[in-house]
């Protein structure tokens, strides 16, 4: 493969893609060293300007407005086909027909764009590694779009059995390979880890969502109620810009820590993940990197992509909806500090786990391109 393009929610100040971005990237450059990587962004130059120092080196970036074509596309980890808003009649009519046979229509709509010239960005290859399917509403705007992407796969490693069933069901004709999510491969992106005590401080992942904010409130209702209990509280933003209502909403004697607002430098921003006991994570990344670091975590379910950490994460993640934050989440965070230990091992159960699978999924799509480079 001499060109290969990683695509994704790159570029925003994202961690969570941030992380996934650099496990692919690392891993090409330390497996295929003469492939040429190119990064698929369209925020503006001002938000990705932290991209060259988060990946080590400057990297080549295009948008939707390029016209290039490469040996490969990386569709690189990430919830990535999902829509849960609904469109109009047209959509819905539109979307029953491609449920019929969408193996066939995604297909021939897909060389309908080839044809008038629409496909600006082609590839001789798709992957999708370690990525999440998510369901579309009847009558989404996005979902004939997302079809015939999902149906131009190659090879494809996803994170979780719901995903592999969607796969399925949608007819996909690629290699199908059920995996995890590749920010568990912390070999390629995670600083030297901290020892995590067993201190009552307790880390906080908020987002903002644009199914409405009122959650935040109930959520620093509880912070206020673990601080008189003597906890020490840390919010985390994972998207500062994107997350700036939340910012709004925070009182100021409480510590705030962003991304990338706070720089790309990893031990300055993990230095103070890691102090946290637990989390209480509403972003489903903010969850997997605490059990990166072997951190017990509590769910807040926004949307229905949370729901798999319970898969993910069977031994050390808990859910609770977005309703019951006043009811249960200040009680379901003392029951996990007061056994601590118990939660904190089984927070490396699924750490260790979690590892292994990604490994072998990340082995297996590395076969997959050195195939492909001896059938060139």
């Amino acid at each position: 493969m001499k060109k290969i393009l990683l695509q994704g929610y790159y570029g925003f100040g994202n961690l969570g893609d941030d992380i996934l971005l650099l496990v692919c990237f690392r891993n090409i450059k330390k497996h295929f060293p003469e492939t040429e990587l190119v990064v698929f962004s369209n925020a503006d130059a001002k938000t990705a300007a932290y991209l060259p120092e988060w990946l080590g080196e400057h990297v080549r970036t295009i948008n939707y407005a390029a016209r290039e074509h490469f040996d490969l596309i990386i569709h690189g980890g990430g919830g990535v086909h999902y829509d849960y808003e609904n469109g109009g009649i047209f959509y819905f009519v539109l979307n029953r027909i491609l449920r019929l046979q969408p193996s066939w229509l995604s297909k021939l709509f897909f060389w309908y764009k080839r044809i008038k010239g629409r496909e600006h960005i082609t590839a001789a290859k798709r992957i999708g590694l370690g990525i999440g399917l998510g369901t579309f509403t009847n009558s989404s705007k996005k979902f004939y779009e997302n079809l015939v992407i999902m149906n131009s796969y190659d090879y494809l490693l996803v994170r979780d059995s719901f995903s592999l069933l969607l796969a399925r069901k949608y007819k996909m004709r690629s290699q199908l390979l059920l995996s995890t999510d590749l920010a568990f491969y912390t070999d390629y992106w995670q600083p030297v880890k901290k020892a995590n005590h067993n201190e009552r401080k307790i880390g906080f992942v908020l987002r903002h969502w644009k199914g409405g904010n009122d959650y935040i409130d109930d959520a620093i209702n509880v912070a206020n109620n673990l601080a008189k209990d003597g906890f020490s509280i840390t919010f985390f933003l994972f998207e500062a810009v994107h997350d700036l209502p939340c910012l709004q909403k925070l009182p100021n004697d409480y510590a705030v820590v962003k991304w990338p607002d706070d720089g790309a430098n990893r031990g300055k921003f993990f230095d103070r993940f890691c102090e946290q006991s637990l989390v209480v994570s509403a972003r489903f990344h903010g969850a997997i990197l605490a059990a990166t670091f072997q951190m017990p975590t509590i769910g807040i379910e926004l949307d229905p992509k949370m729901r798999t950490l319970t898969e993910i994460l069977p031994q050390s993640a808990q859910l609770i909806k977005k309703e019951d934050i006043t009811t249960r989440l200040e009680q379901t965070v003392l029951n996990v500090y007061r056994k601590w230990p118990f939660w904190q091992a089984r927070a490396k159960e699924d750490y260790e786990k979690n590892y292994k699978l990604i490994v072998s999924g990340v082995i297996a799509f590395n076969d997959f391109i050195r195939r492909e480079n001896e059938a060139i």
